[in-house]
């Protein structure tokens, strides 16, 4: 089912593994406070050490930028362990592929994250890649490095 709300792309369904990120659709001192009792736990530090931490957590969520666009941010993050999710399978020789041509709110529906703090963002599939892939051993396109790198004296 997912293929079909993903532009049909054989990926979905080929890959030995699919893997859905989802971003919180809101955030709250609640999370944060989440966040410094596990601090608190893994270190083996206070709560009461963390307070000024929080604060600035809070105030950043609740009255930041990332008030403004809570989303973008909450996406921001997710990207973030995307790129780690796709740099630690690279390091173990598994092929991935991020995919963001997917119909977001289908997933949600099929995920049943409807009504609930999480929301689809992307998709990446993971694997190893068939000896027949005809892209295998073909050239990667990219933009040239000069073409999107500036640099500067």
């Amino acid at each position: 089912q997912l293929r079909e709300r993903s532009w049909n792309q054989a990926q979905i369904t080929d890959a030995s593994k699919l893997v859905v990120f989802l971003g919180l659709r809101t955030m709250t001192a609640a999370d944060v406070d989440r966040l410094m009792q596990r601090q608190s736990a893994v270190r083996g530090t206070t709560i009461e050490s963390l307070a000024g931490y929080r604060r600035v957590l809070v105030d950043f969520i609740e009255n930041g930028w990332a008030a403004k666009d809570l989303a973008s941010w909450n996406a921001r993050q997710v990207y973030l362990a995307l790129g780690q999710f796709m740099t630690a399978c690279a390091l173990l020789g598994i092929d991935t592929c991020a995919l963001e041509g997917i119909d977001l709110l289908a997933y949600d529906q099929l995920l049943g994250l409807q009504g609930s703090r999480h929301t689809t963002l992307l998709a990446c599939t993971a694997g190893y890649r068939a000896e027949s892939d005809k892209y295998a051993k073909a050239a990667k396109v990219r933009y040239a490095p000069g073409d999107i790198i500036e640099r500067r004296p």
